[in-house]
């Protein structure tokens, strides 16, 4: 199998040296382009065809989500990670929502990262061990909310 093709779209350019750094390191994975907006982002994911994609929610022009939002219109099959300071799980809802398959909050760990990178590349999802026991309980409320109680391993619910 070949090289993880990346692309890294965050509007600190430190962020992107910083995260280049880790994921050059790694033998199965080539950076092979960052963007410093939205707008960039989505251009640079048509033309360089990346297979995933880690995107900033907050960037001038577009947002990560608007981002994301305008790949998937577009047809591409770029996997996408969020890479955020929000951990509330309203964004991550809409994240997904727009097409990300994973969700990182910042600082996470470099091998948290990797982690979320090859697992995403995979074609599985990945939430950040930060914020997933946020985003179940969550889950398992507004299960409660409908009436439908919460039992453990959610045993008999369709979904």
């Amino acid at each position: 199998m070949g090289k993880i093709r990346l692309l890294i779209a965050d509007d600190h350019e430190m962020v992107r040296t910083g995260l280049r750094k880790v994921l050059e390191n790694e033998t199965d994975m080539e950076v092979i382009g960052e963007a410093a907006d939205g707008r960039e982002t989505v251009d640079m994911i048509k033309t360089l065809r990346p297979d995933v994609a880690i995107i900033d929610i907050a960037m001038p022009q577009l947002s990560g989500l608007e981002a994301m939002r305008a790949v998937r219109e577009s047809g591409l099959d770029t996997r996408m990670v969020i890479l955020s300071l929000h951990k509330k799980d309203a964004y991550v809802h809409q994240a997904l929502l727009c097409g990300a398959m994973g969700y990182l909050v910042k600082p996470t760990q470099a091998a948290v990262m990797l982690d979320a990178i090859r697992t995403v590349n995979g074609g599985d999802y990945f939430l950040s061990p930060r914020i997933r026991s946020d985003f179940i309980q969550d889950f398992l409320r507004q299960l409660k909310e409908q009436g439908r109680p919460a039992r453990p391993g959610l045993a008999g619910y369709r979904i």
